[in-house]
């Protein structure tokens, strides 16, 4: 099938809307009720308290979500020549990633968060320059700043955004300043709401204590979900390992490109501190497994049907 996804696109379309509704029929057959939020997630708290009663329309939502997200990082791979043909594998990867679980299908914080993450991504990637401006260092850290308004915990990829200003050389005080800056914009503008309607000091509260709520916690499943749970990070960590290996050999942009799209898994790591840690929610990890996997499944190979047999046991787990 990998065959497909470098030469016919018209196939590449077929296969990924298939594959989704698949995925997704059941959702829309028996639909999920919305992820609780968390005690501080302002935005996600006003779309669920909009859609908790109508399930179907949480559903639908969610699917637009997965798609549009799939196609805007996919057209982000592209734009920035991390891909080395114009393919559509990486929307099938991001959605087989969301898809993943599916206690997941429908609107989760995680989900929503995804949003102004791959914004923040897409300010950070280089299409040929080895600078950021300062403009781009701002709307980095403002969209990661609208994400923990959506999900606190991923105030986390301020780590990776450090990892990422160090590897554009980026050392100096007023470069952490304007991220800073860009951060806390969307907060000054939430703060205000907040003061005007009088319940700062109990949205405060809320804050300190989901900021306090860090705890490893392991969910007993059956055997089937843990092992496509186990299944899921060890591919992940095989395709990280593949992608830092091969970075060496591209020039400097594109091992930026590649900075840039694999230190997010650091995130994702502090965010399954706040969550369970085991099952790890594949979401969560969706920008690093979408390009790490690309790029392990298109690497050339004497034997190339080791690249298929990976993808074959990804795909056909997802679907289980």
């Amino acid at each position: 099938m990998l065959k497909l996804f470098s030469h016919n696109t018209i196939a590449q379309v077929l296969i990924i809307v298939a594959t989704t509704l698949v995925l997704w029929l059941r959702a829309f057959v028996a639909p999920l009720e919305m992820v609780e939020p968390p005690l501080f997630a302002p935005l996600y708290k006003l779309l669920y308290g909009w859609l908790c009663g109508l399930p179907r329309l949480a559903t639908a939502l969610a699917l637009l979500l997965v798609v549009g997200q799939a196609i805007w990082m996919n057209l982000l791979l592209h734009n920035n020549k991390t891909m080395h043909s114009a393919s559509l594998l990486p929307t099938l990867l991001f959605v087989l990633c969301m898809s993943w679980e599916s206690s997941r299908l429908t609107l989760t914080p995680v989900l929503l968060a995804t949003v102004p993450l791959i914004a923040a991504t897409s300010q950070l990637l280089t299409s040929g320059g080895t600078r950021l401006s300062t403009e781009r260092n701002f709307d980095a850290a403002f969209f990661i700043g609208i994400a923990t308004l959506c999900y606190l915990p991923t105030i986390a990829y301020l780590l990776p955004l450090v990892v990422i200003l160090i590897t554009y050389k980026m050392y100096r005080w007023r470069h952490f300043a304007v991220a800073l800056l860009g951060l806390i914009a969307p907060w000054l503008l939430y703060l205000l709401c907040i003061f005007m309607n009088d319940t700062l000091p109990e949205r405060l509260a809320m804050l300190a204590a989901d900021m306090g709520s860090l705890d490893l916690r392991l969910q007993v499943q059956t055997f089937w979900p843990m092992l496509s749970t186990i299944l899921f990070v060890v591919v992940l960590l095989v395709a990280l390992m593949h992608t830092i290996g091969s970075a060496s050999d591209n020039v400097n942009y594109m091992r930026i490109n590649s900075r840039v799209l694999t230190v997010p898994l650091l995130a994702s790591v502090v965010m399954a501190l706040y969550a369970w840690l085991l099952p790890f929610d594949p979401q969560s990890a969706a920008i690093p497994f979408t390009y790490t996997v690309y790029v392990m499944l298109t690497t050339s190979r004497k034997r190339a049907w080791i690249n298929e047999t990976l993808f074959w046991i990804l795909y056909v787990v997802a679907i289980l």
